[in-house]
């Protein structure tokens, strides 16, 4: 194998190398494969209160007294 052969396969590897390697990542990136752990978004607790009267949507000053 001649110099300019090595170099040719040296080059020739690298680009395939590179190419996997921007497969891979547009892969992931689309979520179709995963290489990276994504973190979950935290999901906040939603309460629905249903059917509240008078106290569904309070209007104008509105006080709130506390009896114990």
């Amino acid at each position: 194998m001649s110099k300019k052969e090595k170099l040719l396969f040296i080059v020739g590897i690298a680009i395939i190398i590179v190419s996997a390697v921007f497969v891979l990542f547009m892969l992931e990136r689309f979520s179709i494969i995963r290489i990276f752990p994504h973190p979950t978004p935290k999901q906040e607790k939603v309460i629905q209160l249903d059917d509240l009267g008078s106290a569904d949507t309070p209007i104008g000053k509105t006080a709130v007294v506390t009896i114990f």
